[in-house]
């Protein structure tokens, strides 16, 4: 019996490095458990997204932690989106593992929408900051505190 292959939902690799190209990304906590209800990992992930490599070697524009996803909106700038989402990912789950948490924190893979020129950035950030009014996590985004946009 032979082994099914995996068909990629990945763009060509080279569109990850193509410097200035803003995506909307989204990861989901393996099987979409809510464990960023847990304050402690929710903090340290949320520090790990806003203030770690998504900052210094991509373009941060928004982050927003769910209790069971996250979402980016990153400039590429001279480094492959892909290589540094998949290290942002390792490093998050040795983080959590430390703190004795052993479940498998991320699904394989990522979703991305790659923004087209019509696309205007600030709308898509204000999108993914208003996801926990959508889903009813909170009233006023503002008092969601994991929720950033650079046009606050």
């Amino acid at each position: 019996m032979t082994q099914k292959s995996r068909k990629s939902i990945r763009l060509e690799r080279t569109i990850y490095e193509d410097s200035g190209r803003i995506f909307s990304i989204t990861m989901c906590v393996f099987n979409n458990k809510q464990i960023f209800l847990n304050k402690n990992l929710a903090d340290a992930v949320w520090l790990a997204a806003k203030d770690g490599i998504f900052s210094t070697e991509a373009d941060l524009m928004a982050v927003c932690l769910m209790p069971d996803h996250l979402h980016l909106l990153v400039g590429v700038k001279n480094k492959n989106l892909v290589d540094i989402i998949s290290r942002w990912k390792r490093f998050t789950q040795k983080m959590v593992s430390k703190a004795n948490c052993k479940d498998k924190l991320w699904q394989r893979s990522f979703y991305d929408h790659a923004l087209r020129r019509e696309e205007q950035v600030n709308v898509v950030a204000r999108y993914i900051y208003e996801n926990p009014t959508r889903a009813i996590l909170t009233t006023e985004n503002k008092d969601y505190p994991y929720c950033w946009h650079a046009w606050l």
